[in-house]
């Protein structure tokens, strides 16, 4: 198997998340049963006038997790997901959230 690479960090955090098991895109699963994505990664833009500027400028890009089961395993994987996407070149950070009720959350983002 070949080392993957990512021209972008939109890929490098796929390639890191599903590295892990998770989905990015619908599909069928082993049964042929719809499955449904795990996360999606998105990028967030600040309004062109915050930038004094008509062009559009990625602030920052990061994963949306769609299930408990997904943001579980990010947060297990906390150190692994931060080595991987330096590995790829472009460095993301997981911050995990712990509720008052015990409910762990956690997000990863490059910004």
């Amino acid at each position: 198997m070949t080392a993957q690479t990512a021209r972008t960090p939109t890929e490098a955090l796929i390639i890191t998340l599903r590295e892990l098991g998770l989905r990015h895109r619908k599909g069928k699963d082993a049964d042929g049963y719809t499955a449904y994505a795990d996360f999606a990664v998105r990028g967030v833009y600040l309004r062109s006038h915050y930038r004094r500027t008509h062009e559009r400028v990625r602030d920052f890009t990061t994963a949306i997790f769609y299930s408990r089961h997904a943001t579980e395993v990010a947060a297990e994987n906390r150190e692994q997901i931060e080595r991987r996407t330096a590995e790829l070149g472009y460095p993301f950070k997981v911050r995990i959230y712990t509720s008052e009720s015990g409910r762990t959350d956690a997000s990863v983002t490059n910004g």
